[in-house]
């Protein structure tokens, strides 16, 4: 198994995850800043892991659902 391509799949781009929460790319570099998910940096690229972006958006849910 190709452990690289998995990961690589697993991973989101910040203008994924703007696109995915409707957010500003100011405001993801934020959240990067502030670790508020985990990041991989790639020179001068970040990759959010999508387990780390589903941990992140289930721990900030407010109400009763």
């Amino acid at each position: 198994s190709n452990i690289l391509g998995a990961a690589c799949h697993n991973m989101l781009s910040c203008d994924q995850v703007c696109n995915l929460l409707n957010i500003s790319a100011n405001t993801c570099y934020r959240l990067i800043k502030a670790n508020a998910f985990p990041y991989l940096r790639v020179g001068r690229k970040y990759l959010i892991p999508r387990e780390g972006l589903q941990r992140f958006v289930e721990e900030n849910i407010h109400g009763n659902g």
